[in-house]
């Protein structure tokens, strides 16, 4: 197994159901940094939202992120997404700014 397929075990709730990475091992620390920000925050805005509901407040609209593509071109990374808000398009661009 190579080192990308631990992401899809250990965030399998971001990734449709077939999923394969355009891209090598070599991307592993920006993908799992990346994939480990999704996930923290995806976690704040449920937390935040169950908080909002239990004082009496509307929860905040917030489309989970569903991975579609990730792949390597012109020697950069390239992540595309469906779903997230403006923190996960800014964490999407730095990962993609640091490769």
């Amino acid at each position: 197994m190579n080192k990308l397929s631990e992401l899809l075990e250990k965030y399998p709730h971001l990734f449709p159901e077939r999923f394969f990475f355009e891209c090598g091992d070599g991307w592993y620390n920006i993908l799992s940094s990346l994939l480990y920000r999704i996930d923290k925050h995806e976690e704040h805005v449920r937390q935040n939202n169950a908080y909002r509901v239990r004082h009496g407040r509307d929860p905040i609209t917030y489309q989970k992120v569903k991975i579609v593509q990730i792949k390597e071109k012109f020697s950069g990374l390239r992540f595309y997404y469906d779903g997230g808000d403006e923190y996960i398009c800014g964490a999407v661009a730095l990962a993609e700014d640091m490769s």
